[in-house]
C-alpha cells in the first residue's frame, strides 16, 4: 500500500508541475495514468481525480484573488455558464452512476478513455490550426449555458478537469481572451466537480471507495502547482510550447494504451 501510495502522489505532483507549466491543469493527465496503472475501479477513480481536481482549482482561484489579477470578466456570461456547468455536473454523475452500475469496470474504462482521446485530438488540431480559425461571438444566454453543459458533462463523466478543452471550446465560440477563457474554464470546473462530488456523496457514490490516498493526492496537487507557477516563470516561451506539446503527445499516448489494453 505504501508503494502505491508513493507512486500515486508522485504521478499527481509530476501532472500538477508540468500541467501548471504548460497551463493545462494538470487534471487531464491524472485520470488516465491512473487508469494506466490499473490500482483502482473506475468509481474509486472518479472520486479521488474529482476531488484532486477540485482542491487544484479552488486553490488556483484563491491564488489569482491574492493576485489580483486583471481579468475582464462578463458578469452575466459566467452566470450562464456557471448555471450550466452545475447541470452538467449533476448529468454527468447520473450518466457515470447508472455506467459503472450496468457496465462491467473495463467497459466503463473503454468509454471514458475512448471519448477523451477523441476531445484530445480535437483539440491538438485546433492548437495547430487555430490561426486559421475565426471565433465566434456568440451572446446568447442559451449558447453559454449550453456550453457549460456540454463541458460540465465532459467534466464529470470522465473526471477531469478539462482546462485545455474548456479554453479551446470558450475562445472558438465567444472570441474570449486566454485570461478570461481560463477564468470561465475554471469556475466551470468548480461547479461542476463541486456538484458531481455532492451528489456522489448523497447517493453513496462514496461507498466501499478507498479515500487513504486522497490527502497525499490534494497535499501533491497543491506542491505541483506551486512548483509549476514557479517554473513557468523561469521557462522561456518556447521552452513551455514544447512542454505543452511532449504533454499532448505523452496524453494522447497513454489514452491510446489504456483503449488498447481494455479492448485486446
Amino acid at each position: 500500500m505504501v508503494r502505491i501510495v508513493i507512486l500515486h502522489t508522485l504521478i499527481v505532483l509530476f501532472a500538477t508541475t508540468t500541467g501548471a507549466i504548460a497551463g493545462n491543469g494538470g487534471g487531464v493527465i491524472i485520470k488516465p495514468l491512473m487508469d494506466a496503472l490499473g490500482h483502482y475501479d473506475a468509481a474509486t477513480i472518479s472520486v479521488l481525480s474529482s476531488s484532486t481536481v477540485l482542491a487544484m482549482v479552488v486553490f488556483s482561484v484563491l491564488k489569482q484573488s491574492r493576485n489580483k489579477q486583471e481579468v475582464k470578466v462578463e458578469k452575466k456570461a459566467t452566470a450562464f455558464l456557471i448555471t450550466g456547468s452545475v447541470l452538467g455536473g449533476a448529468g454527468g454523475q447520473l450518466i457515470f452512476k447508472y455506467a459503472v452500475s450496468g457496465l462491467p469496470d473495463g467497459n466503463v474504462k473503454l468509454v471514458q478513455n475512448c471519448i477523451f482521446l477523441g476531445l484530445m485530438i480535437a483539440v491538438t488540431v485546433y492548437m495547430l490550426l487555430k490561426d486559421r480559425l475565426k471565433g465566434r461571438e456568440f451572446k446568447s444566454p442559451v449558447v453559454y449555458v449550453l456550453c457549460g453543459l456540454l463541458l460540465g458533462s465532459l467534466s464529470a463523466f470522465l473526471s477531469i478537469g478539462g482546462g485545455p478543452i474548456n479554453v479551446a471550446l470558450l475562445i472558438l465560440l465567444f472570441s474570449m481572451n486566454v485570461k478570461t477563457a481560463v477564468f470561465n474554464s475554471l469556475m466551470i470546473i468548480l461547479f461542476a466537480q463541486l456538484t458531481k462530488l455532492i451528489i456522489a456523496a448523497c447517493w453513496g457514490g462514496f461507498a466501499g471507495v478507498d479515500l487513504t490516498l486522497l490527502p497525499f493526492m490534494i497535499a501533491a496537487a497543491i506542491c505541483g502547482a506551486l512548483l509549476g507557477s514557479f517554473f513557468n516563470k523561469k521557462c522561456s516561451e518556447r521552452a513551455v510550447v514544447v512542454i505543452m506539446t511532449f504533454l499532448q503527445v505523452v496524453i494522447i499516448g497513454i489514452t491510446v494504451y489504456n483503449i488498447v489494453s481494455v479492448a485486446v
